[in-house]
């Protein structure tokens, strides 16, 4: 995670502007990106908190993961102009793995952690439509962590399209990681290596 963080901030610079793509939906509101993130939140933190095994608060998390992120945007966001080059199939079996992985690495890491109280701080418009709302997330050691989710509507109402970790944006990070190997192993290549970096993180 730290060296994901770590990449994001250097990448951040670069390509920050492509999240700045206007939605072809109506914007969400404030209100409603809040009342959105909120919710989902509340219901992370009683998965985080129940005494279940770990695999089923993985499971739960996985399914609040699906329904609040837009995994369609992320997946094509993250190999750039290469999804224009795919092939119909290619974009399947990308969007396929990219979803797996992201929904099984997210919820992994989330799964055995602990946290008290989920905190929104503040809530901004951007300039292109899209809604910022930063929270704070209070831990029993520590200071509290500070996250940003960028929320746009999807046309089936609002979804998560990036999450910044104490700024650092994730899926920009995992764009420069995405692009880099799609450039030199093509976008199968990609696909295997998304495989394999599933089964190493979540053993899965």
């Amino acid at each position: 995670m730290r060296r994901i963080i770590l990449s994001g901030l250097a990448f951040l610079v670069v390509i920050a502007a492509s999240l700045a793509i206007p939605a072809r939906q109506a914007a969400a509101t404030p209100e409603q990106a809040s009342k959105f993130v909120g919710e989902l939140s509340a219901e992370v933190l009683d998965v985080l908190k129940s005494k279940a095994p770990i695999d089923a608060r993985e499971a739960r998390l996985r399914g609040l993961l699906q329904r609040g992120l837009d995994l369609d945007f992320m997946s094509r966001f993250a190999i750039g102009r290469y999804w224009q080059d795919a092939s119909p199939q290619q974009r399947s079996r990308y969007a396929a793995v990219f979803a797996d992985f992201v929904l099984r690495s997210y919820a992994h890491r989330l799964a055995d952690q602990r946290a008290l109280r989920f905190t929104i701080t503040s809530v901004r418009e951007t300039e292109n439509g899209d809604v910022v709302v930063d929270e704070s997330v209070e831990v029993p050691q520590g200071p509290p962590a500070n996250y940003s989710f960028r929320v746009r509507n999807s046309g089936k109402g609002p979804k998560i399209i990036d999450v910044a970790v104490e700024g650092a944006s994730l899926l920009l990070a995992q764009r420069m990681d995405f692009m880099l190997v799609v450039q030199k192993q093509g976008l199968d290549g990609l696909i295997q290596a998304i495989r394999q970096k599933t089964l190493e993180q979540t053993g899965t």
